[in-house]
């Protein structure tokens, strides 16, 4: 399927972890996405650790891959991919604390 390979590739531009600077990013995502998509490239840039974070996340198969996928979140130099790894963990104890509370009402 085109669109999630397009979607696969558009993760691995925006991966934090190699260390790509953000214009390394904006010039693979407009080869890739082409220029009339620039607002969505704005976008995309601008949430590039939550983003890359959320998904790998979600994606993650094992503990070790999960592991790895947070430490990069706690090393990203921006800080926002620890504030995403913050956001993520009180929304998924929040999560948590809600479905324990319908359980028991």
């Amino acid at each position: 399927d085109e669109c999630a390979k397009v979607a696969d590739q558009v993760l691995s531009v925006l991966d934090i972890r190699p260390g790509t600077s953000i214009r390394e990013c904006e010039n693979q995502l407009l080869v890739l996405l082409g220029f009339e998509r620039f607002d969505l490239i704005k976008t995309l840039l601008a949430n590039r650790a939550r983003i890359w974070g959320c998904v790998s996340i979600k994606r993650a198969v094992d503990e070790s891959t999960r592991d790895s996928v947070e430490k990069a979140l706690m090393e990203d130099e921006s800080g926002e991919g620890g504030k995403a790894l913050n956001e993520l963990r009180s929304r998924s104890g929040a999560e948590d604390w809600k479905g324990e509370r319908m359980k028991t009402a």
